[in-house]
């Protein structure tokens, strides 16, 4: 495990106000639910409105290329070449002697007779385009959720007549994308409802030598499942074991979370042309992301504290148990409460220094009427 002496700052909720003690040049301010960050080199905002909605899922996936088209939506694999269109959830998978051998194509005809089981699609795992070919992975389940089929299928925007074809299957199961947005506790990979036809359709990306998604295995080992058109291959390279959580931070690296056999859980990273994998951390509570940009800014649980991490500094900043944060211009935005803020602090991670503070301050004991305290550090 890596060594690292540590740098703490606590913030404390309630402490006195201090006007002009640092030369830092910073004001903090806030209204209209949003919180507005002065600095010497700038000025920032931070709107709570933005923090508190949901994104959009994802409803369809779309490619192009001159009058030819390949949409995946709640339709399914859509394919249009002018006026004609031809929609499917190719259900032909289920029979398919490239998929299954022909013991388990007969029981895939009981399950989907029984309706225990469909023939088409029920969602899109990742969707990509490589030259000329969009590759579309689609996935199967069964009426208790559960997967049974994930298949890759092409379709060449260049051919006079498009259709999808099946390329193959990737080894082991496809594994969802964590957005390191959530304050809660991390849930197993496991635990999550993958059938949603909302569901997030980035599980597969391109890489140097075609197209790859991150994958486990029945056995507990996770890796990158990945297929190279030039060979018409399949390859798996193992990346870890007891994979509880996962995020792509950029083109080159992705995050994780191991579980140990002692009970810690430990967070690394993973650099996908290379293979590489290193350890930034371990704790025994739970662990995040903050957000996927560099540096990475890690929130842990541990026992009764939450803690922000910065790993490349080697510094940690202690937090309110109902705090808020966010990166906001080169630093961070700690507030709390989360939704009705009282307290705001902005710190450089880097040093775990307070740069400045906001405290909500009231008139006077009998008055109704509240202000806003700033909170400036200026330059001597």
């Amino acid at each position: 495990m890596q060594s690292t002496s540590m740098v703490v700052s606590v913030l404390l909720l309630g402490a006195a106000i201090q006007t002009g003690v640092s030369p830092t040049g910073h004001a903090l301010t806030f209204g209209n639910n949003t919180f507005y960050l002065q600095t010497p080199a700038g000025a920032h905002k931070h709107s709570l409105e933005a923090v508190l909605k949901e994104e959009a899922p994802r409803t369809s996936v779309l490619f192009r290329k001159d009058d030819v088209f390949a949409v995946w939506d709640s339709r399914g694999l859509s394919v249009r070449k002018g006026n004609h269109v031809k929609t499917t959830r190719m259900p032909d998978a289920a029979r398919s002697p490239k998929l299954f051998t022909a013991e388990q194509i007969g029981a895939n005809d009981l399950a989907i007779r029984a309706k225990q089981r469909t023939a088409g699609a029920t969602a899109l795992s990742g969707a990509v385009r490589l030259d000329d070919k969009a590759y579309f992975l689609l996935r199967w389940h069964d009426v208790s959720g559960a997967l049974w089929l994930e298949a890759l299928f092409a379709v060449d925007l260049t051919s006079e007549n498009p259709a999808p074809y099946l390329v193959g299957r990737l080894e082991g199961r496809s594994i969802d994308f964590d957005r390191g947005a959530s304050p809660a506790a991390i849930e197993p990979i496991e635990a999550r409802k993958p059938v949603s036809l909302d569901d997030s359709f980035d599980r597969l990306f391109v890489v140097s030598d075609g197209i790859a998604a991150f994958s486990k295995l029945d056995d507990g080992r996770w890796g990158l499942a990945g297929y190279d058109p030039s060979t018409r291959e399949f390859y798996f390279k193992i990346a870890g074991a007891n994979l509880r959580w996962l995020t792509r931070c950029g083109s080159r690296l992705t995050a994780f979370v191991e579980g140990t056999a002692h009970g810690s859980l430990i967070l690394g990273r993973f650099d996908i042309p290379t293979g590489s994998r290193r350890y930034l951390m371990e704790t025994r509570g739970s662990i995040r992301l903050l957000d996927r940009e560099p540096p990475w800014l890690a929130v842990a649980h541990e026992e009764t504290n939450v803690w922000l991490h910065d790993l490349a500094a080697g510094t940690k900043l202690l937090l309110p148990d109902s705090a808020g944060l966010a990166r906001v211009g080169p630093g961070v935005l700690v507030w709390s409460p989360q939704r009705a803020p009282t307290f705001a602090a902005y710190y450089d991670t880097t040093r775990a220094k307070q740069l400045t503070q906001w405290n909500q301050v009231r008139t006077s004991r009998s008055g109704t009427r509240s202000f806003l305290a700033t909170v400036s550090s200026k330059s001597p």
